[in-house]
């Protein structure tokens, strides 16, 4: 054995000194420990020996600290009371594991979630992104982008989501842009753009142009750096508007078709309830909470 953390039989064996120390006896910290009285006695003598010193004066009945048994013990006996805190904190944590977006994750969540944390110092969320609308297998809460339609199938849909076309300040646009020589900015297909055209009654070959990106980000981030105009997600856009990053070129803000909704898998998980309406609470603080349709899934 060598005195040293990086020698597992040096640490295995402070188990036996910290149990013998405090009961001054090897007979009851073999019984503590479940080995034979032997066992304890080999370990500490091979510790002694790492050590350099005697840790322990033996008598018949009772085994007494020495001097640098005593401060060595003091020590040990410190690190010990220390594992076992993080070891019962570790142990009594609940974790949730949560499939959600990245889009509004990042926007949105991600700047709340230690909230929760805090509030439930035994809990730990962890965080699955993952797109489109079928959420990651083998989680408790999914927040999920799907269809209005489709909200009959979740607890409740979070936001009243709205579009505005949007854009670097330095393009100049006009209202009506369409008329002048700029391109959208499509998130997945061509339908957002062409809903938006309709309800503002702007050209419908607008939306036909463009470029089609996977990550609304990516459109977010195109759109500040003049790549061209792009549909806004009020209120997840609301932060590059205010800093100056992006404007509103037109304020007609047309409901989306599309929405954030939350579905637990588990309805009888205390803890995924206790963040499901969380983020409920957190939701109605937020401009765009949609009050109106909170259903419960069956």
């Amino acid at each position: 054995m060598r005195a040293s953390i990086k020698d597992p039989s040096f640490l295995g064996a402070l188990s036996f000194f910290d149990a013998a120390a405090r009961t001054s006896s090897f007979q009851d910290a073999a019984n503590e420990l479940n080995v034979s009285p032997s066992a304890v006695s080999h370990r500490i003598a091979a510790l002694e020996q790492a050590l350099g010193h005697k840790l322990f004066r033996r008598g018949t009945r009772q085994v007494l600290l020495t001097r640098e048994g005593s401060e060595f013990a003091s020590t040990v006996r410190s690190v010990m009371r220390e594992v076992h805190v993080a070891s019962e904190r570790l142990s009594t944590t609940q974790v949730l594991r949560v499939s959600v977006g990245p889009y509004i994750s990042s926007n949105w969540l991600m700047s709340r979630i230690g909230q929760f944390e805090q509030s439930n110092p035994l809990s730990r969320i962890d965080l699955i992104h993952t797109t489109g609308t079928t959420p990651a297998r083998d989680t408790d809460v999914a927040i999920v982008w799907d269809k209005m339609s489709n909200r009959h199938s979740y607890f409740a849909s979070l936001f009243d989501i709205k579009t505005v076309p949007v854009a670097s300040p330095a393009l100049g646009c006009k209202k009506k842009f369409w008329e002048q020589n700029w391109v959208p900015i499509h998130y997945r297909d061509r339908n957002a753009w062409r809903l938006w055209l309709s309800k503002a009654k702007g050209d419908p070959e607008f939306a036909e142009q463009g470029e089609v990106l996977d990550d609304p980000n990516l459109v977010v981030e195109a759109a500040v750096h003049g790549r061209g105009i792009a549909l806004g997600f009020l209120p997840f856009v609301s932060e590059p508007i205010e800093n100056g990053r992006l404007k509103i070129i037109n304020n007609r803000p047309v409901p989306a078709e599309w929405t954030y909704a939350i579905k637990l898998a588990d309805e009888t998980y205390d803890l995924a309830n206790s963040f499901l309406q969380w983020v409920i609470d957190q939701a109605e603080s937020t401009a765009g909470f949609n009050s109106c349709n909170r259903t419960q899934a069956h």
